[in-house]
């Protein structure tokens, strides 16, 4: 049975004994591989964003804030969603530290239940959460992430695994 307290708690761990990358994507993986994937993630996202500057983005399990604070530095306003406590402070030292908190909201609440008002975000993220979810959680999830997104809007996955790859609805 999946528990989220003990999910927010293991991820808690995780922010606390490494860097962003190692805690987010793969805690053993070399850092110039994380440092890759992250790039390649980030560059694909920008390039199927209709726009940036203003647009509404939501990142659900935003983490530390990986891709949330670039968006935000560019001018998005980005609405971070994490069930880890420690990931948002982290995000939150983060994005001050880049001078976009301003852009940036961040919510302490679950992937499948963020208390986000519906039909409100152009953008909806879900960057290597579904993998880590019991089926229930997953279908959950990606009802969340309609339901927030607004009718002409667009909703990118990432599931993280041996093959990898990045669709948007």
């Amino acid at each position: 049975m999946y528990d989220a307290k003990k999910a927010a708690k293991y991820w808690g761990s995780r922010i606390k004994n490494s860097d962003l990358d190692h805690a987010v994507l793969s805690l053993n993986t070399p850092t110039y591989l994380n440092d890759a994937y992250s790039l390649w993630e980030y560059k694909t996202l920008l390039s199927n964003f209709k726009s940036i500057k203003n647009s509404k983005i939501v990142d659900i399990a935003c983490g530390g804030g990986r891709v949330s604070i670039p968006l935000a530095k560019l001018g998005a306003k980005v609405t971070g969603v994490d069930i880890t406590k420690e990931m948002l402070d982290f995000a939150k030292k983060n994005a001050k530290k880049n001078k976009c908190l301003p852009n940036l909201f961040l919510v302490n609440e679950s992937a499948w239940d963020t208390k986000l008002p519906s039909n409100s975000f152009d953008n909806v993220l879900l960057l290597g959460i579904l993998e880590h979810l019991p089926d229930t959680y997953k279908k959950k999830t990606l009802k969340e992430a309609f339901r927030l997104c607004k009718k002409n809007g667009r909703i990118f996955v990432v599931i993280n695994n041996k093959n990898s790859f990045l669709f948007f609805v």
